[in-house]
């Protein structure tokens, strides 16, 4: 991708997350989209279909960097560490995190961040795995995705007031695991 494509597509984004924290995205024409991009609508159309065509490449560019942040580290560090890096990552991108958390822009969002291995890794530990019962392990997984989200949400609205590191290891409490 070119510098000015770079270009077009960061102020598109950053319009869209201004737009977003005045307006719900089915209420953002491409019109006012460009208006405050500072560009036209063909050149829009030449890199996205809609408004929600952009957010789903924003959350999938996300979701990307988060999946590359993992990977580069592997199982070379302990889980905490990875988590830490995810939290830091999300902490990072504080103002887009905030708006998926808590403007149902994407209601797949929270899913789409949960089936991230490392952290499917602290909600299917192994104590989820005694239960016998398939419904209570299937219970077991929503219960504890639903209260990380719950945490996460709680700790990106509350201005990340403890650190990453903090967090992990109350999500990593929370979840059965000791923080190492």
């Amino acid at each position: 991708m070119n510098q000015r494509i770079r270009l077009t597509i960061q102020l598109l984004e950053e319009a869209l997350l201004k737009l977003l924290q005045e307006k719900t995205i089915y209420d953002i024409s491409i019109k006012e989209l460009c208006d405050v991009a500072g560009i036209n609508r063909s050149t829009f159309y030449k890199h996205f279909n809609s408004q929600f065509d952009l957010l789903m490449y924003m959350e999938d560019k996300f979701m990307e960097e988060i999946g590359e942040c993992l990977k580069s580290y592997g199982q070379k560090i302990s889980l905490n560490k990875r988590l830490i890096k995810i939290l830091d990552l999300i902490k990072d991108n504080f103002s887009f995190t905030k708006l998926l958390l808590n403007n149902n822009i994407d209601p797949e969002f929270a899913t789409k961040l949960f089936k991230k291995p490392d952290i499917v890794d602290v909600i299917n530990n192994d104590n989820i795995f005694t239960y016998t019962d398939p419904k209570m392990k299937q219970y077991a997984v929503i219960f504890k995705m639903e209260g990380c989200f719950s945490v996460l949400k709680s700790w990106i609205n509350n201005n990340c007031d403890i650190s990453s590191k903090q967090l992990s290891e109350y999500l990593l409490t929370f979840t059965g695991y000791e923080a190492k």
